[in-house]
């Protein structure tokens, strides 16, 4: 109290020093004339010169302003205070990233002219770098012995940080020595990583301290793998799992590492080298690895690139052919045909493959004239041989027949399902030379066959005058709707739609999207061409030929029943020139009789003591009687109770229960056969049919 009082005093006795002595009121003094004057005044009384009020510094609220101008400092306030937070935050930011990029606290991943890099001004020092990554081996610190794979240090314009896009394994660290201090499980394991934006053999192997260098969020991605492969016990509870031997792990697929097709080439300026280094000429080529996407595309160094084959495949396609806009020669008009007195049968195979020696057996032989004879004729035609007959390689042989002798490079549409596609390719790349693309994927995955496959590249730009870069363009009844807006706008010498009893709706969106194709030719493959009605068999004959099936009614009136032999012969004799089919008894007669054998097989106890569970579980259902509104429930049971029969795991918790107290994948396994009679018996005949 005596602290404030006197604070108090000392304040009043300041206030009383400006005062003026004469009569004790305080009085503005002109800063003009120095007359001082009554504070009510506004004006000096002596020279009239205005009063000036002071502004404040410290106090954003002054006694010289009104409501509405302390309203006005308030938020002007408010501004300043939220400039200076974002320009606190922006200086934190800069600060962390170039943490970051500081080459002493981390792992230099050194990309030139990236899209990441911060540190770029645009010179013309790196614009001769803007190039995808380019990687050199190193020794990896973490690893000792272990080869990894880093980008190069072509010069010194940036850093970027390398985000994982997988974590493919672990294994143990080579030197215990080299782990982190901090008792974590993942500081005890080295990491196999594939990179984002890298192909598969730039996958390196890192120390958990090196991947929280290059960023700390990574902790939580090693968390995840953790949780789901090492740490994480056994889905029944039991121990974790133990780790396999390295030597039988297969951290992906071996075909990621394979080069399906090259889609480019370019050369940039060769970074400076040393003896030590793998020599670089500047080459790179665009690589799309066989099974994976075209999404997944990389950009490699032509010294990375160890498969000769591929790179002549490729100087192969993108040979160009003459411009069409140059020759004085006439358009090829697509539906022109030679003369029928030009047809010649074939009287033996043609030879296949690359060293031409796949050859047609006698059917297939005969399956190709019949095609010849229908393209001659502008006829469509439905082959319908049984499945296994080959029709797939018929139909390549013709398509190669139409390129060699008629001189129609293409191009050439299959539709085809999903399952189907991946097996068009490999035996069009097996039987003949001509170039097939498959096209099917994401957006961008279409948008890189568009721009890599579709056209020939001239100076880096599209040249559609020199026609097509394929020869067979396949893709799937999915894409070939979404897309139709695409592949409606080229002309197709031949349409080839496989399975094509999925047009036997004649109202399905299918149907009408596949009629806007364009297209010269048409062959339908279906091992079914009936199915259940007359109905579904014209609306594959509509679809091939709409001018000589135009009604649906008129053609049902004649046989939609099919009561009598005639009705029977006159369809035959109409399908004759439009349809050809073929069973195996009728033309493989090498093939010996179907046999069929029935080896009974008693369930395990295992499986006797889950069917029972089962059943019990179930049996005051089953009790109540087949009523109707209990047939689902019933079906339910029969179900649980086949798949009991075929193997226990099919029942949910079944695999998880047994192997509670499973440590190895050597005990998984033996439980996975000794669960189950059919897999004791099929353990005990696979090595006598080996043999």
């Amino acid at each position: 109290t005596s602290t404030s009082s006197s604070s108090k005093k000392e304040k009043k006795r300041k206030r009383e020093e400006k005062e003026d002595k004469d009569g004790g009121v305080y009085r503005w003094k002109c800063k003009g004339c120095s007359q001082k004057n009554d504070p009510a005044s506004t004006a000096c009384a002596s020279c009239d010169e205005p009063r000036k009020k002071h502004k404040h510094k410290k106090s954003s609220k002054s006694h010289h302003t009104s409501d509405d101008d302390e309203t006005k400092v308030s938020s002007g306030d408010k501004k300043d205070k939220k400039r200076k937070r974002e320009k606190k935050d922006k200086k934190h930011k800069e600060s962390r990233r170039s943490h970051r990029s500081d080459p002493s606290s981390k792992k230099a991943y050194h990309v030139p002219g990236s899209d990441d890099d911060d540190f770029s001004d645009g010179s013309e020092a790196e614009v001769q770098f803007k190039q995808p990554p380019i990687l050199e081996p190193v020794d990896s610190p973490a690893v000792p012995g272990d080869a990894t794979l880093v980008p190069a240090s072509v010069n010194n314009v940036g850093m970027v940080v390398m985000t994982i896009e997988r974590i493919m394994g672990h294994k143990p660290v080579a030197d215990p020595s080299s782990a982190t201090s901090t008792a974590t499980p993942s500081s005890s394991f080295v990491y196999f990583i594939k990179w984002k934006g890298y192909s598969y053999i730039h996958a390196t192997w890192e120390s958990d301290a090196t991947l929280l260098q290059l960023d700390p969020t990574n902790k939580h991605k090693i968390k995840r793998y953790l949780e789901k492969s090492v740490v994480a016990p056994t889905a029944g509870g039991g121990p974790p799992r133990a780790l396999d031997s390295e030597d039988d792990i297969e951290y992906f697929n071996p075909e990621y590492l394979e080069i399906h097709r090259i889609l480019d080439m370019r050369r940039d300026s060769p970074p400076l080298s040393s003896s030590d280094q793998v020599v670089d000429d500047g080459w790179r080529y665009y690589i799309k690895w066989r099974v994976l996407s075209y999404a997944e595309c990389t950009w490699e160094r032509a010294c990375d690139i160890v498969d000769d084959d591929a790179i002549k495949k490729f100087r192969k396609r993108t040979t160009l052919p003459p411009d069409s806009s140059s020759v004085d020669k006439p358009p090829i008009d697509p539906l022109a045909r030679p003369s029928l007195r030009e047809f010649k049968k074939l009287e033996t195979s043609p030879l296949f493959g690359e060293n031409k020696t796949f050859s047609l057996r006698a059917y297939q032989l005969e399956g190709l004239n019949w095609l010849r004879w229908n393209w001659y004729n502008s006829r469509a035609s439905v082959l319908a041989d049984e499945m296994g007959l080959g029709k797939t390689i018929q139909t390549l042989a013709f398509l190669d027949d139409l390129r060699v002798s008629q001189h129609l490079p293409g191009p050439f549409l299959v539709v085809a399902p999903l399952s189907l596609i991946a097996q068009w390719q490999s035996e069009c790349e097996t039987w003949t030379d001509m170039d097939c693309v498959v096209y099917h994927g994401s957006s961008e995955a279409r948008e890189i066959i568009q721009r890599f496959e579709f056209y020939h590249l001239v100076h880096g730009k599209v040249d559609k005058r020199r026609g097509f870069k394929f020869h067979i363009l396949v893709t799937t009844y999915e894409i070939a709707i979404k897309d139709i807006g695409l592949l409606s706008k080229i002309q197709w010498q031949c349409l080839v739609v496989d399975e094509a009893h999925r047009l036997k709706n004649q109202s399905s969106r299918l149907v009408e999207q596949m009629r806007s194709l364009r297209r010269a030719y048409c062959v339908l493959l279906t091992g079914t061409p009936l199915q259940n009605k007359t109905e579904e068999l014209w609306a594959l004959l509509n679809f091939l030929d709409p001018i000589a099936f135009p009604s649906l009614a008129t053609f049902l009136g004649q046989f939609g029943s099919l009561q009598d032999a005639s009705q029977v012969a006159d369809l035959h004799k109409l399908l004759k020139p439009y349809l050809l089919r073929r069973v195996k008894e009728d033309v493989e007669k090498s093939l010996p009789p179907k046999e069929e054998t029935i080896i009974e097989v008693e369930l395990t106890a295992v499986q006797k003591q889950w069917y029972r569970a089962i059943y019990e579980r179930n049996t005051a259902f089953l009790m109540r009687g087949q009523g109707g509104a209990n047939v689902p429930n019933l079906m339910n049971v029969m179900m649980e109770l086949r798949k009991c029969c075929n193997h226990p795991y099919l029942n949910n918790g079944v695999e998880d229960a047994i192997c509670e107290r499973v440590t190895t994948d050597a005990e998984r396994f033996e439980m996975l056969v000794k669960c189950c009679g059919k897999m004791v018996l099929l353990d005990k005949l696979l090595p006598k049919l080996k043999e």
